[in-house]
This record gives C-alpha cells, sequence and structure tokens, in this order.
C-alpha cells in the first residue's frame, strides 16, 4: 500500500483521503439510529441555496446574513486552532492578534477617545466568538475516548500512572478542573479532553466548563496582555513594519501549507 506521506508519496495519499471522505459523506451518523444521506445533504444545499436568493431582495435578511457570517467566520477560526488532535492552524496569531492591534492602531489615531480599555472593549466580541470557536474544537478528542471501544482498559492503565491525578481531580471537582485547565494558557488540553471521554463524562458536563473557561476567560485575558504589551513596543513595530508584513505573510502562507498536509495525512490514516 505505502505510506501516507502528502510529500514523498502524494498520488497514494490523496487516494486514500479522496476515499475516506467519500465513505464518510455516504451516511452520516447524528442522532441515534437517525442517518443523514447524501441525498437529504443536497436537499438542504438546495434549501439553502433559496434561502440566499430570498435574503438578497430583503434588507433584513441580507444584513442577517452578514452578521450571522461575520460571526461563524471568527467562531471557524477559533475551530481550526484546535480542532487537531495534536496540531492545528494557529488562527489566533494568524487573524486574532493581527484584528487587535490594527483595531489599536486605528483607535489611537483619535487620542482624544483612545485609551486601552476601549479597544479592548471594541474587540472583546471578536476575541469571545474565537474562543468560543477554540473550546468547540477541543469535542473531537472528547468524543474519540468517550466512545472508544477500548476505553475501559485504557483507563485502566491511565488509573496507574502518573495521569491519575489528573482522572481523581476531575472525578471530584468536574466542573471546576476542566475550567482550570481551559483558562489557563497551555498546549496540553487534548489530554484533558481524552481524560473526560475515558471517564464517561457528558458532553454538556465537559463543554460548559470549556466554553466559560477558553472564551470567557482565556481569551480576554490574553487580549488584554497583548494590548498592554504592544503599547509599550508599538514604536518598534512601526519602524520595522514594512519587513514584517512581509515575514509574516511568507510564515502563513508556510504553516497553511503544513495544515492542509497534516490534515490530509490524518484524515487518510485513520
Amino acid at each position: 500500500m505505502g505510506d501516507i506521506d502528502l510529500i514523498y508519496n502524494t498520488k497514494h495519499t490523496l487516494n486514500v483521503f479522496v476515499n475516506k471522505v467519500n465513505h464518510s459523506l455516504k451516511d452520516v451518523y447524528i442522532f441515534g439510529n437517525k442517518y443523514i444521506s447524501k441525498n437529504d445533504i443536497k436537499l438542504i444545499v438546495v434549501f439553502f441555496i433559496e434561502y440566499l436568493i430570498v435574503s438578497y431582495f430583503s434588507p433584513t435578511l441580507y444584513t442577517l446574513n452578514l452578521n450571522l457570517l461575520f460571526c461563524l467566520y471568527w467562531i471557524l477560526l477559533g475551530v481550526l486552532s484546535t480542532i487537531g488532535l495534536g496540531f492545528g492552524f494557529q488562527t489566533g496569531i494568524f487573524f486574532v492578534v493581527p484584528y487587535i492591534l490594527n483595531e489599536y492602531n486605528v483607535t489611537s489615531i483619535e487620542p482624544i477617545e483612545f485609551s486601552k480599555f476601549n479597544v479592548f472593549i471594541n474587540t472583546l466580541p471578536i476575541v469571545i466568538l474565537w474562543g468560543f470557536g477554540s473550546a468547540l474544537g477541543e469535542i473531537p478528542p472528547f468524543l474519540l475516548a468517550k466512545y472508544n471501544s477500548e476505553k475501559d482498559q485504557i483507563l485502566k492503565e491511565v488509573e496507574n500512572s502518573y495521569f491519575s491525578k489528573i482522572i481523581d481531580l476531575i472525578k471530584y471537582y468536574k466542573f471546576r478542573t476542566i475550567l482550570f485547565i481551559s483558562a489557563w494558557p497551555n498546549v496540553a488540553f487534548d489530554m484533558c479532553g481524552l481524560m473526560c471521554g475515558y471517564y464517561n463524562l457528558t458532553l454538556s458536563e465537559f463543554l460548559v466548563p470549556t466554553i466559560i473557561g477558553k472564551a470567557l476567560i482565556k481569551s480576554p485575558a490574553q487580549s488584554l496582555f497583548i494590548i498592554y504589551a504592544y503599547s509599550y513596543y508599538s514604536h518598534y513595530f512601526e519602524k520595522e513594519s514594512g519587513y514584517l508584513v512581509t515575514l509574516w505573510n511568507y510564515i502563513f502562507i508556510i504553516v497553511l501549507l503544513y495544515f492542509v498536509k497534516i490534515t490530509i495525512e490524518k484524515m487518510a490514516k485513520s
């Protein structure tokens, strides 16, 4: 068969990826024993197109759609930042941070109305939407662990390891443990999601504190830190802005291509 590698084994990897996508779309599992078929998906797409046509001639619906798309855009960016198991597209660095800094620069042009707190308030809705999306992106690891056929055996192994302390905290302090871990800046929250899934927590028990921690605590706190840190170094960035923008664009393209590569390979291997 050959190894899954988009660079060294491109044709085989893409074939496996396409077959996996086609198989996944054959019957999508939704709730209980209910399924949604390809025909149902086509019907939903037709209704959606009809709705867009109707809303185009309605100013109220048109404005509503623009606002919804704006919110979904930032939520989707948040999902992309955390949806991978051990990888993710760093949309916070490439989209949220530049948005905050741009708002800082625009607001600072009018010194009478300018304040760091105003910049924080103006960007807070975007920051919360992105944080909400990043919380939703943590669902796949949780579900993978929760519905793992070997969950009981894995849980026994975990209970005899260093991670038993995390299990104990989740067992006795479910909400507070998940809230603290999600609100604390770390790159290993996938492990918390896996532990919650193995311990058989419900989706609401896991997702509610995760949303509060990521969207309402961690993301706003990071935004406030960025604003105040940038206020002390903004002059340096203004002097080197041309070189930094060019470098930033190159880094963005490289990270984007790497993210696409990893995503295709992960789905093919699954």
